[in-house]
């Protein structure tokens, strides 16, 4: 129970990260996410405050005319000519076709360690059935 409380965690914990990553490298808030912990958990409430502290500090460097969050990247937009510009959205086109086929790897890599997860217990459960 407690290993499946660590793992709940580590997952919310990385889609937040992954979606404040994926709003400041597309330059827009929709890819912000506002993830709903169970108060069940003891992590919920600062979890929650956090959560809307960044989220709102994002949404209101957008809404101030900034298109980006990164310092780097804002800099990047400044000193590139038309021609680069072309040739950086087309690296980073590629980088997102890229990603997607990583994001679908991935998800076939969670699917077989959901399964081994589940192979696991059932010989836990098994073996505790025969002591």
């Amino acid at each position: 129970m407690v290993l499946m409380r660590a793992m709940y965690g580590v997952m919310v914990e990385t889609i937040f990260i992954c979606s404040v990553f994926a709003s400041a490298f597309y330059g827009f808030t929709r890819k912000l996410f506002d993830l709903n912990v169970d108060d069940k958990y003891m992590w919920a409430q600062a979890f929650t405050g956090l959560q809307i502290s960044i989220n709102s500090d994002i949404k209101n460097l957008y809404s101030s005319g900034r298109f980006t969050i990164l310092k780097e990247l804002e800099a990047v937009d400044t000193s590139l000519d038309p021609i680069e510009v072309e040739a950086f959205q087309n690296s980073v086109s590629d980088l997102a076709r890229r990603a997607k086929g990583l994001s679908q790897g991935l998800d076939l890599l969670t699917k077989e360690v959901d399964g081994f997860f589940h192979v696991v217990l059932t010989g836990h459960g098994a073996l505790l059935c025969n002591v």
